[in-house]
């Protein structure tokens, strides 16, 4: 996301009076603060307008006490006025494109004189009727202290903005001698502000923070080394002293929320290095020994003869006022190479936003030094070393920057894997369960962090207090790096929560996540890392790969306890003892029974049974209890020293509650329409539907209807029909069955069980034939025919029956011929001959929605999957009702 240009602009009192008479447009629209406002520093406000419909014009409000902004590196920010008389300040106006919500900036001077203010915003949109309409809420928040005088003035302010990351020059061609792994990727955009330090961090600086000095160039030989940057320091020292200095700022109210001092990624360092520049040393194609601390440059045979780093600012800065970031010494990034190698992975070719790598012992060192040649110190070059490793040419800058996750959590990124083993059951060497088949493929949507390694007991007690653990005390030396094990999956759960309660009070939680226990779903997804083998090492897990007791030959490996974290190699994903040491609790509940069948496709969790998921085998276990499959249950009560977890931060897990009872349904291809059946229903063309969605297996109920809008408009209701809550709610219009629809979607998105983008509405009707065809292509999809002991229809009945009282089709959806007409989304209107892609049709000139299925007093030929017919919105009838689905969110 790109800063835009700000202008200033009045806002006619009439139209805002306007607007807040629209409340139901209000509704659809939010404003959304991304960031506390705090002196010197910088937040954003987006306008979310359901749908993100296209070429809205959009505007944002604010009322503070300021009138003026300051300007930002990397911004295209000119300044803000006050409107009078209302007291607002307008940032100008953009148009929507229909693909990001639009967003601006705020951004707050250092003054003190603005402290404590209170900040008020609101957006609007102009839409194509070109009345404009208020957001339906304010934000409200005060402006907080900001940094200190001295980071202000040590410390420049980087606003947001996109760059070209890596190199474009010949790969090992002199002069520059680019390495593979700098050619330039995609583009990358930071997206929030941040400060960086003017100059590394210098010897008395640390001294100051950490009470010692790592320098080699210190001391009586160099009488002036406090202001040398520090060197010879390790990245966990360095993190550590970015800790420790987060801790005094923040006691003393001078970090702002959501923010700390941390090392640089690799991308904000390559951003503020290059400031602005696409050559390949911020100052052009070269460097001089003047400008920058370096040894020689290769190319040309010239020497600078550097032999220690010099004070900060001995060279000339870049555009941005930061010195040093050629030369000196190379300076630690946060990121981590390959997470078993010092290999630097090439960097991908789609654009990517904010990019880290987290997760490894190999750490990412930019900018060379006064050892290096030139080609070293460009805005391009990589280098690596491990973490714990110090050398006297290593040293490091911060930043003050928004904060990133705990340490020690691996990025995973959304995937696609087959979930389960192929092996046939109970075969040896491997025994597989029938529990743990058939292979199903699962997809994660969303990206979360998995621990690196179990839930240490010295983790445990600084957070709990206590130590459940067997394995404790003298007889167990340095046991605070074992596993934490005993634990109950409550109070493995109690960790989670409160770990998720101090880390969002350091900043460090992003928005919708938190610290749980994995689904068993995740857990699998990263114990495999793209393996389809047994295990992800191999087809076997030797005694050498894992802690357990017994490999498939009945060889022991002489184990009687788990092993320190992370003892052993890791798999792909950079994630330790994955297989073996401790068995570890997920989140998903079980019946001891269910197979893989019953999950859904995508961000599979399950809520029934008593038990609860443990996987991964432990130092106890035989190598077949270790598989990347192998699935296990207890009571959440049960302990064992062979059971401990390990924790992920991801969205709160959940899909759809089983109550509501609701069917998976996967992407594909059919052929809609009919040519048997009225101008409606042709021309027969193909359709593809692209996105998972779950469809109701019933029609809604009255008992459904009447829990969530507390009213049951139904004409076969009461004593004189029997079982009456559970037949299909009818006599419901569109309008209601929207609004049913609304209402269920607050209640399930409170309760954290809809996947973000989705929500519960009526079906489209392309949606619906998919669903009713479930891959036949005949006239009903029992085939030629539907008699009366199939469906609900011919009037047979005269009334309608009980949901589920006939067989379902292939896809398990019941009653989608006959019962009760069901409405759908869309509009009605005529097929054309093209293919389609998630048709949806809507904004036509009559508001005729399209209705599906038959009902209970049709002929058995207007239930046909192809038949479709119209209706206004405020039709009621006996005859009328809908099911829902859970699908990508939609604006009729």
């Amino acid at each position: 996301m790109v800063s835009q240009t700000l202008y200033a602009s009045t806002l006619p009192a009439a139209a805002l009076a306007l607007a807040l008479a629209s409340p139901l447009a209000a509704q659809l629209r939010t404003t959304h603060l991304f960031g506390q406002p705090a002196l010197g520093s910088s937040c954003f406000v987006e306008h979310r307008i359901q749908g993100n419909p296209a070429g809205h014009i959009v505007g944002f409000l604010w009322s503070g006490p300021y009138t003026n902004v300051v300007a930002l590196p990397g911004t295209g920010i000119n300044g803000l006025l006050r409107v009078d008389p209302l007291s607002f300040v307008m940032l100008g106006l953009q148009i929507s494109n229909g693909v990001q919500p639009p967003i601006m900036d705020l951004n707050v001077p250092g003054s003190a004189s603005v402290l404590g203010g209170n900040v008020i915003c609101q957006s609007f949109d102009i839409g194509p009727s070109f009345e404009i309409e208020l957001s339906g809420n304010k934000v409200s928040l005060t402006v907080q202290s900001g940094p200190s005088a001295q980071v202000l003035n040590s410390m420049v302010p980087i606003g947001r903005g996109t760059f070209q990351m890596g190199s474009t020059a010949p790969v090992m061609a002199p002069p520059h001698f680019v390495q593979g792994s700098e050619v330039a990727g995609g583009l990358v955009t930071i997206t929030q502000p941040f400060w960086i330090g003017r100059y590394e961090v210098t010897q008395g600086e640390f001294q100051a923070v950490m009470g010692y000095n790592p320098s080699i160039f210190t001391g009586a030989a160099y009488p002036t080394w406090q202001p040398r940057p520090v060197e010879n320091v390790t990245w966990n020292e360095a993190v550590t002293y970015c800790q420790n200095l987060t801790a005094m700022e923040r006691a003393a109210g001078r970090v702002p929320h959501g923010y700390e001092y941390r090392l640089p990624t690799e991308a904000e360092w390559e951003y503020c290095c290059r400031a602005g520049t696409t050559t390949e040393f911020h100052a052009g194609q070269t460097l001089t020994c003047t400008e920058a601390v370096y040894f020689a440059d290769q190319a040309t045979n010239s020497y600078c003869w550097s032999y220690d780093p010099k004070f900060g600012g001995t060279g000339v800065p870049n555009a941005w006022g930061l010195y040093d970031m050629h030369g000196n010494v190379a300076e630690w990034c946060v990121d981590t190479s390959d997470v078993q190698t010092n290999a630097l992975v090439n960097y991908p070719s789609n654009n990517r936003e904010d990019p880290v790598t987290l997760g490894g012992a190999y750490r990412v060192h930019r900018g060379g030094s006064y050892q290096s040649f030139l080609d070293r110190c460009r805005s391009t070059s990589r280098a690596a070393e491990a973490q714990t490793n110090g050398r006297l040419y290593l040293g490091f800058r911060v930043v003050l920057a928004p904060a990133l996750v705990m340490p020690g959590m691996s990025v995973i990124a959304p995937g696609s894997f087959n979930i389960g083993s192929p092996e046939p059951v109970g075969v040896p060497p491997h025994f597989n369960q029938a529990v743990s088949t058939p292979v199903t493929n699962v997809t994660i949507t969303r990206p979360f962090w998995m621990g690196e390694r179990e839930v240490t007991q010295a983790e445990y007690v600084a957070l709990m207090n206590s130590n459940p653990s067997f394995h404790k005390g003298p007889a167990y030396p340095n046991s605070g790096s074992l596993p934490v094990e005993n634990v109950t999956w409550y109070d493995a759960m109690a960790y989670c929560a409160a770990l998720t309660a101090r880390e969002d009070a350091l900043g460090r939680v992003p928005s919708g996540y938190m610290y749980r226990l994995p689904t068993e779903a995740e857990w699998e997804y990263c114990c495999r890392a793209g393996t389809a083998t047994e295990f992800s090492f191999a087809p076997n897990l030797a005694c050498s790969d894992a802690v357990f007791w017994m490999t498939a030959t009945t060889a022991g490996c002489n184990i009687t306890q788990p092993a320190p974290a992370g003892s052993f190699a890791p798999n792909t994903f950079g994630l330790y003892d994955m297989h073996g040491n401790v068995a570890e609790w997920c989140y998903d509940s079980w019946d001891g029974t269910t197979d893989y069948f019953m999950l859904p496709s995508f961000n599979p969790f399950r809520f029934s049974g008593n038990l609860r998921i443990v996987r991964g085998g432990s130092w106890g276990d035989s190598v077949e209890v270790c598989r990347s499959a192998y699935r296990s249950g207890d009571y959440p009560t049960f302990q064992s020293s062979n059971i401990g977890f390990r924790v992920v931060l991801a969205p709160a897990p959940g899909n759809i509650s089983t109550t509501l009872g609701m069917v998976p349904i996967t992407p594909g291809t059919y052929q809609r329409g009919s040519n048997y059946g009225n101008s409606e229903e042709m021309p027969v063309h193909q359709v593809t539907l692209t996105a998972h969605f779950w469809m109701g297996k019933h029609e809604v109920t009255q008992a459904q209807y009447q829990a969530v809008m507390g009213s049951n408009p139904s004409f076969f209701q009461g004593s004189s029909y029997p079982n009456a809550p559970q037949r299909p709610v009818e006599q419901v219009s569109w309008n209601n069955a929207r609004a049913y629809c609304q209402a269920l979607t607050t209640a399930e998105q409170a309760a954290g069980r809809v996947p973000p983008g989705y929500e519960y509405r009526l079906p489209t009707d392309a949606e619906w034939e998919y669903c009713c065809r479930a891959g036949t292509t005949t006239e009903w999809h029992t085939g030629t025919s539907l008699t009366t002991t199939q469906a609900n229809c011919d009037n047979t009945l005269g009334q309608t029956a009980v949901v589920g009282s006939y067989a379902p089709n292939a896809f398990g959806l019941h009653d989608m011929h006959g019962n009760v007409y069901e409405w759908c989304l869309d509009n009605m209107i005529y097929y054309t001959p093209a293919p389609e892609t998630d048709p949806f049709v809507t904004g036509t000139y009559l508001p005729i929605r399209v209705v599906r299925s038959g009902n209970w007093s049709n002929q058995s030929i207007f239930s046909r999957s192809a038949s479709r017919w119209g209706a206004i919105p405020a039709t009621a009838n006996s005859g009328l009702g809908f099911r829902v689905v859970l699908a990508p969110a939609l604006v009729p």
